[in-house]
């Protein structure tokens, strides 16, 4: 039995895999997102995917680097607002397909947003690649049909007592009227200690344009 409290889900695993149920990260979030979208307070965000809550994901075990991840959420809720979107009552099924040789993860995703109004799906690809024991290098594609598509790329690198990072981003919309635009973000940690950091972050963010710095603190009880 499992239980994450942060993220409010139960589950079991064995030889067979795992299994999760409850509210945690969206898996085409945390395949295909999440290596761009790297940073404490920068927000380079991915197409449109199902949102969090009321899913059930099955993991595979690895065989031979080939992973498989399902879920499906199984109830929405017509009264909350997504974006300019809602969600109703419907199922909605995201799926992965995770491939590791080496240093080399391949990644191809699919959200179907079968439960978001006025939305249809979002597929993506990712790759990971180590290149040594320090650095990390990424890239993604995306698109969510009739909406955008993004290209992104970024790096990462663990100094000893940090890591140095970032990512680009284009993004072209499909709108009537919306222009396309270009994103980046950079970024340094410094190690407090076992549990303990501090960050600072700058780029540029959406299609207005908006320049920001930042400079923060972690600390993980």
């Amino acid at each position: 039995m499992e239980i994450n409290l942060d993220q409010a889900y139960v589950g079991a695993k064995g030889n067979f895999g795992k299994v999760q149920i409850g509210t945690f990260d969206s898996i085409y979030s945390n395949a295909i997102q999440d290596g761009i979208d790297q940073f404490e307070f920068a927000d380079i965000e991915g197409s449109e995917t199902t949102k969090e809550g009321d899913t059930i994901a099955y993991f595979s075990p690895s065989f031979n680097g080939l992973e498989i991840q399902l879920s499906v959420q199984v109830k929405g809720d017509a009264e909350s607002e997504v974006a300019a979107s809602q969600v109703e009552e419907d199922e909605s099924l995201t799926a992965v397909v995770k491939y590791s040789v080496d240093n080399l993860t391949l990644a191809f995703g699919y959200d179907a947003l079968e439960n978001t109004v006025n939305a249809e799906e979002t597929l993506g690809l990712s790759a990971s690649y180590q290149l040594d024991g320090a650095t990390t290098l990424l890239a993604k594609y995306e698109e969510n049909t009739d909406v955008d598509s993004r290209v992104g790329v970024g790096a990462s690198y663990e100094y000893g007592i940090g890591r140095l990072y970032g990512s680009f981003q284009q993004v072209d919309l499909e709108l009537s009227g919306s222009e396309d635009y270009d994103e980046y973000a950079l970024g340094a940690t410094y190690n407090l200690g076992d549990n303990a950091y501090v960050y600072v972050e700058a780029g540029q963010q959406t299609s207005d344009e908006l320049n920001f710095s930042a400079v923060g603190a972690y600390y993980s009880f």
